[in-house]
C-alpha cells in the first residue's frame, strides 16, 4: 500500500515539476509532430492548422494568445483566412490588444484576395465607423462586394441600408428585394422581415398568405419574432 501512494506522489511531483518548468508540456506534444514540423519551416497551411487547434481547444488547452501566434505567422505569408481571424482577433481582443484599425487593414488584406467574410467584415467597419472613419457608401460597396459572392447576411445588411437611406436614396421595393435574396438564402431574421413587408404592404403588394409562409419559414428557424408575429395575424378575425 505504501508502494503504491508512493508512486502516486512520485507521479504527481513529476508532473507538478514539468509543469512549472515546461508549461506547455503535454499541450505542444498533442500536435502532431510533422504539422508542427511544417509550421516550423514555415508551411503557412500548417502554422493557419496549429492556430485553429488553439481557438478551438482541439486536442490543445485553449490559448488565444497561442492561437494569435501561429495565425500571425501565417497571415504574415499572405494566408488569406489566418488574415481573416487576425482581423477578427484584434476586433475582439482575443489573444491581443482589441484594435479596430489594425483588425481593418487585415479583413482588407484578406477581402483583396476575395475572402467574402472579410468583405463583409469591412462593410461593418464602415457602416459602424470602427477602425476607419464611418463612410455608408462604402459600407455598401463592400457589402455588395460579399453579397455577389452569396452572402445572406450582405444581403440582409443592403436592405437595411435601402430601407434606412443610408449610402443610397431610400426605397423599399429594393429593400423588400435584398431582404428576399437574404431570406431565401435562408437567413432567418430576412424571412421575418420579409414577413413582415408582406404583412403590411411595404415595397410590395400585401399578401397575407404569403407573409405567414415567411413568418413559417423564420419560425422552424427558432425566430421568436416571427413566432409572435404569426400568432397575431392568427388571432386577428
Amino acid at each position: 500500500m505504501k508502494f503504491v501512494i508512493s508512486r502516486m506522489w512520485a507521479f504527481i511531483l513529476v508532473n507538478a515539476l514539468l509543469f512549472i518548468f515546461f508549461p506547455l508540456y503535454g499541450i505542444a506534444a498533442s500536435i502532431p509532430q510533422e504539422l508542427l514540423d511544417k509550421a516550423n519551416l514555415g508551411d503557412a497551411d500548417a502554422q493557419n492548422s496549429i492556430g485553429s487547434m488553439y481557438i478551438q481547444g482541439d486536442k490543445v488547452k485553449k490559448d488565444y494568445k497561442q492561437a494569435f501566434i501561429w495565425y500571425e505567422k501565417a497571415a504574415e505569408q499572405g494566408h488569406a483566412e489566418a488574415q481573416l481571424i487576425i482581423g477578427w482577433m484584434s476586433a475582439n481582443g482575443k489573444g491581443t490588444i482589441q484594435d479596430f484599425q489594425k483588425a481593418f487593414e487585415w479583413y482588407s488584406k484578406a477581402a483583396e484576395q476575395g475572402d467574402f467574410r472579410a468583405q463583409f467584415n469591412i462593410g461593418i467597419m464602415y457602416n459602424d465607423g470602427q477602425g476607419v472613419l464611418q463612410d455608408y457608401k462604402q459600407a455598401l460597396v463592400w457589402y455588395k462586394k460579399a453579397a455577389e459572392q452569396g452572402s445572406p447576411r450582405a444581403h440582409y445588411y443592403i436592405g437595411v441600408m435601402y430601407e434606412n437611406g443610408h449610402g443610397v436614396a431610400q426605397n423599399d421595393k429594393q429593400a423588400f428585394e435584398w431582404y428576399k435574396k437574404a431570406a431565401e438564402l435562408d437567413h432567418s431574421h430576412s424571412q421575418y422581415v420579409v414577413g413582415v413587408m408582406y404583412e403590411n404592404g411595404l415595397g410590395v403588394d400585401k399578401d397575407s398568405t404569403l407573409a405567414k409562409d415567411w413568418y413559417k419559414k423564420a419560425v422552424s428557424q427558432g425566430s421568436k419574432e416571427a413566432e409572435a408575429a404569426l400568432n397575431k395575424m392568427h388571432r386577428i378575425p
